[in-house]
């Protein structure tokens, strides 16, 4: 099911919940419902949404809900997938807030939920930060310190101990630490390792693809091999101090970022995606991250549904 369907049916949804709901638009509603199977599930999983929301307040943009799905009637339906695809750069963070509570593998020993940071000290002295929505599980042997990174994004601080090697593995491979303070995190099948302070060697696959990677630098690895050297995104440390930060970066990877930090969907239209900025965003207080892009750039940010914030062109 594309998400160009799902935000018609969160469209149609708000439209739907206002006191001046024509008899019009019910009728469009149902020619739309009718028109494509996809339709109607899109539908049950925005209902299914809105009810778990339905403690917030409504803080919803039906006229801007109404204006879109006029919008798109009017241009047919290729017209429509363009006036309705700002999920093109955007991300479903938590769509079901099931993915918060049980899809991650229950042998996790560390978890957090969707918007939640958490440290944890480690028996051998080590510190363990997981970022939102992450599940690692421990294995500390006498001849080797295991972490297995289930999903999401760890950073470590690892203590030393000669002859007993600190090793975080991922379905796409391995990275050995001693005495170094790294980042990884999952998504998509790659993973992405970033050094902040000593030496770490990454491996991939069965191990036939090695590299040292050294401090300041970062790569992506998959199952078939390594990605080059780069410099060391701030955006991967500095999360674990409760920021964002943006140097130079483009909208459309900002928003992608932050969307991992709430339930609910957000996205970001095309139109505005390479727009680029610069900043220090706060992660408690999605809100305030919100104004300050609409200050700082010529951006909007519309909320159909309490849970559903589309970033658009002011």
């Amino acid at each position: 099911m594309g998400t160009t369907v799902l935000e018609q049916a969160a469209n149609w949804y708000a439209l739907l919940q206002a006191d001046e709901v024509s008899e019009a638009d019910r009728a469009g509603w149902q020619r739309w419902l009718a028109a494509d199977a996809r339709h109607a599930r899109a539908w049950a999983r925005v209902e299914a949404m809105s009810r778990r929301f339905d403690t917030l307040p409504a803080q919803t943009d039906r006229p801007a809900a109404s204006h879109a799905l006029h919008r798109a009637q009017g241009a047919g339906r290729r017209g429509a997938l363009k006036v309705m695809g700002v999920a093109g750069v955007g991300a479903l963070s938590g769509w079901l807030v099931a993915r918060d509570e049980g899809l991650y593998p229950l042998r996790a020993d560390h978890r957090t939920h969707v918007g939640e940071q958490r440290q944890v000290a480690l028996a051998d002295g080590s510190r363990l930060w997981l970022n939102s929505a992450s599940a690692v599980r421990l294995d500390f042997k006498a001849s080797e310190r295991h972490l297995e990174l289930l999903h999401g994004e760890l950073l470590l601080e690892t203590a030393h101990e000669a002859g007993r090697p600190l090793v975080v593995s991922t379905a796409e491979g391995r990275v050995h630490a001693l005495g170094t303070r790294f980042g990884v995190y999952r998504q998509g099948g790659r993973s992405q390792v970033s050094v902040f302070h000593g030496v770490v060697e990454v491996s991939a696959g069965q191990r036939e693809h090695r590299a040292v990677l050294q401090a300041g630098h970062q790569l992506s690895l998959t199952a078939q091999g390594l990605g080059s050297s780069e410099p060391a995104s701030p955006v991967r440390e500095a999360w674990t101090r409760g920021l964002l930060v943006a140097e130079d970066m483009r909208l459309g990877d900002f928003v992608a970022e932050l969307a991992r930090y709430q339930v609910g969907y957000l996205a970001c239209s095309p139109k505005v995606a390479d727009l680029r900025l610069v900043g220090v965003f706060p992660l408690t207080d999605i809100d305030q991250v919100y104004a300050a892009l609409e200050r700082a750039l010529p951006v909007k940010v519309t909320r159909t549904l309490p849970w559903w914030r589309q970033v658009d062109a002011a």
